[in-house]
């Protein structure tokens, strides 16, 4: 169970990307919540940002849908609310690395060595 949570990005409370001390970065997006290892965050998001610069370099007008798809997993986002995801895919990248390193950082200063323990005896 998360204890800590750190958002990453956010544009309202059913759109943020956060990341907990576990490291797992959580994509949020209305409905749908993509919960990802860090690392596979970090590789998501590379694709996601790919794919919205060949969008925005397209002389035709964006109509239709954008396929989301992770794993098994797929959600179809309208081509302007999958460029209001991507940037703030952009806005929380940077910030993964970030947060991951802190939460090592933390762990290893709050982990005290076990005592050993003497029984008593009556």
């Amino acid at each position: 169970m998360c204890q800590s949570v750190i958002y990453l990005a956010e544009r309202d409370a059913h759109r943020y990307i956060s990341q907990c001390e576990h490291g797992t970065v959580h994509l949020v997006w209305d409905a749908v919540g993509l919960h990802l290892p860090a690392d596979a965050f970090r590789q998501l998001a590379t694709n996601i940002l790919s794919v919205a610069t060949d969008l925005l370099t397209q002389a035709e007008p964006m109509r239709g849908h954008c396929r989301l798809q992770v794993g098994r997993i797929g959600v179809e986002l309208p081509f302007a609310d999958f460029l209001l995801m991507a940037a703030m895919v952009d806005e929380a990248l940077p910030e993964v690395n970030l947060w991951e390193q802190q939460a090592r950082c933390a762990i290893r200063a709050i982990a005290f060595p076990h005592r050993q323990q003497t029984p008593l005896l009556n």
